[in-house]
């Protein structure tokens, strides 16, 4: 298992932010493209001396928060439904994930991965038939037994 080493998070971030003050300074990197992060540090300090900082936050964080609530809403509820009805997992699946955690879609392999999907959906559905009988076996064997022994 490899290694955890909390500190290369951080010095990946600071070369980051070296690299993009390096190009902007130097014009490789236009800053109308991307703003000096010395400059982006010195308008920060500026709005939170002069109090304006909150004023100019609130607006971007609340639209951030119903975004977030909005994306996580309807995430939620392609998950519910890829999870509950197989028509919906059949046709989604192949849109949102494969094997190799990337998402690509083919049509060749889309419809492969339908057709193995209806499979797998149509093994589950007679497993499930057979675990239902398999219970109601019990319970009948449960209850016989009860019986018997009240008798």
């Amino acid at each position: 298992m490899p290694e955890h080493h909390r500190w290369v998070g951080l010095l990946v971030f600071i070369i980051l932010i070296a690299i993009a003050e390096i190009g902007t300074q130097t014009g490789f990197i236009s800053n109308l493209t991307l703003p000096k992060p010395s400059d982006i540090l010195i308008s920060f300090g500026e709005l939170y001396s002069s109090g304006l900082l909150w004023k100019h936050l609130l607006p971007s964080l609340s639209r951030l928060a119903v975004d977030s609530i909005v994306g996580i809403s309807l995430g939620i509820s392609v998950g519910i439904a890829i999870g509950l009805f197989s028509y919906v997992r059949a046709g989604l699946v192949p849109l949102v994930a494969n094997d190799d955690g990337v998402c690509v879609v083919r049509r060749d392999e889309a419809a492969q991965t339908l057709k193995a999907a209806k499979e797998r959906i149509k093994l589950e559905e007679e497993k499930h038939k057979r675990m239902a009988n398999a219970n109601w076996a019990w319970i009948y064997i449960i209850c016989v037994r009860s019986l018997r022994k009240k008798a």
